[in-house]
C-alpha cells in the first residue's frame, strides 16, 4: 500500500511504485490515454461543502471569495478551467483541505460528492450545500497502460466483490 497525492498517481504507475491505483480516481477521457481502467465501481460529481452559517448554494456566490480544492483533482481542473474568476486555495491532500475548511480559509471546499457527504455526516457545522456540479464521472481502479494480465485480474476481483455484495455494503456503511 502506497499513499499518493492526486498529482503523483500516474507517475507511481510509470515508475513502478505501484501496480494498481485503487483510490478516488475518476475516468475522464484524457486519463484513459495514460492508463487502462478496470471496471468502474462508483459514480460521482463534484460538489461544494460549506459552513451551515454561510452556505454556498450557487457557484456565483464564490466571486471575491476563496474556494478550497485539492491540487490535481477533478474539482481543481473544473474550477480552473470553467471558473477562472474564482480564487482557488490549492491543498496537497484531503486532510489539508479539510483542515483549511475548518480553519475558515475558504468559503467552500470543492471535491467529489461522496467524500464531502461522508465528511459532512461526521462534522457538525458543515453541509454539502451544492451536491452536483459539472459532469457525472465514474471512479475506477487503473493499471499501467498495456498491462492486460493485471487488468484482467483486477476486473475479475471487482466482479467477485460486486457479486458478493461487498461493494454495496462498503458504500452503505459510509
Amino acid at each position: 500500500l502506497v499513499l499518493l497525492s492526486p498529482e503523483d498517481r500516474l507517475t507511481a504507475l510509470d515508475d513502478d511504485a505501484a501496480d494498481v491505483l485503487f483510490c478516488n480516481f475518476t475516468v475522464p477521457p484524457e486519463r484513459s490515454e495514460a492508463v487502462d481502467f478496470a471496471a468502474p465501481y462508483l459514480k460521482v460529481r463534484t460538489a461544494l461543502l460549506s459552513s451551515n452559517n454561510d452556505p454556498v448554494t450557487d457557484v456565483s456566490q464564490l466571486r471575491d471569495k476563496k474556494l478550497i480544492v485539492v491540487a490535481g483533482t477533478v474539482a481543481d481542473e473544473y474550477f480552473s478551467r470553467k471558473h477562472p474568476e474564482i480564487a482557488l486555495e490549492k491543498c496537497n491532500s484531503d486532510r489539508e483541505a479539510f483542515e483549511a475548511m475548518m480553519a475558515g480559509h475558504g468559503a467552500a471546499l470543492a471535491h467529489s460528492n461522496h467524500i464531502l457527504l461522508a465528511w459532512a455526516a461526521y462534522t457538525p457545522g458543515f453541509a454539502v450545500s451544492l451536491p452536483e456540479i459539472g459532469e457525472e464521472l465514474f471512479i475506477a481502479p487503473a493499471v499501467r497502460k498495456g498491462d492486460a494480465k493485471m487488468l484482467e485480474w483486477l476486473n475479475t476481483e471487482i466482479a467477485n466483490l460486486a457479486f458478493d455484495g461487498f461493494l454495496r455494503k462498503a458504500y452503505e456503511l459510509n
